[in-house]
C-alpha cells in the first residue's frame, strides 16, 4: 500500500539501492543508520541483508544528538541514508566545516559522501555511484 507522503523507491531507486550495496560491501560498515521513511529504509536494505546489519533509525528533529552519537563511534565504517534537506547539515556538522553549501536538489539520488576521521581531523569527498 503507498502512502502519499511516504512513497515506495522507484525502479530506478531500487537499482541505486543495490548499486550502493556492491560499493559499500567490503567497506567494513559496522553500523547502518536511517530515517523512518521507506525510501530510506529501502536504500539501505540491501547492504543490511548482506551484511546483517540491523538498520537504527534516527529522526532529523534530534539531529545535534544524532551527531554525538555518530562522533562517539570509535570503530568501523558508518553508512547513514537521509534526505536531501538534511544530508548536507550532517556532512557539515561531523566535519566541522561546510563542505555542502546549501540542501541538495530533490533529483540528486547518486551522491555518496565520505566522510573521515583520523583522530580529532575531518576529510570529504564527494563521490557518485550508480545512474538514474
Amino acid at each position: 500500500m503507498l502512502t502519499p507522503g511516504d512513497p515506495a523507491l522507484s525502479d530506478g531507486g531500487k537499482k541505486r539501492a543495490e548499486l550502493l550495496k556492491d560499493e559499500l560491501e567490503n567497506k567494513k560498515i559496522h553500523y547502518i543508520f536511517s530515517t523512518q521513511t521507506r525510501r530510506t529504509q529501502s536504500t539501505a536494505a540491501p547492504l543490511s541483508q548482506l551484511s546483517g546489519l540491523k538498520i537504527n533509525p534516527y529522526n532529523n528533529d534530534t539531529l545535534e544528538n544524532f551527531i554525538k552519537r555518530l562522533k562517539s563511534i570509535k570503530k568501523g565504517n558508518v553508512l547513514i541514508v537521509g534526505h536531501s534537506n538534511t544530508v548536507d547539515d550532517i556532512v557539515n556538522k561531523l566535519s566541522g566545516k561546510t563542505q555542502i553549501t546549501s540542501d541538495l536538489k530533490d533529483s540528486e539520488y547518486d551522491n555518496l559522501f565520505v566522510v573521515k576521521r583520523r583522530g580529532n581531523k575531518f576529510s570529504f569527498t564527494r563521490k557518485k555511484y550508480g545512474k538514474d
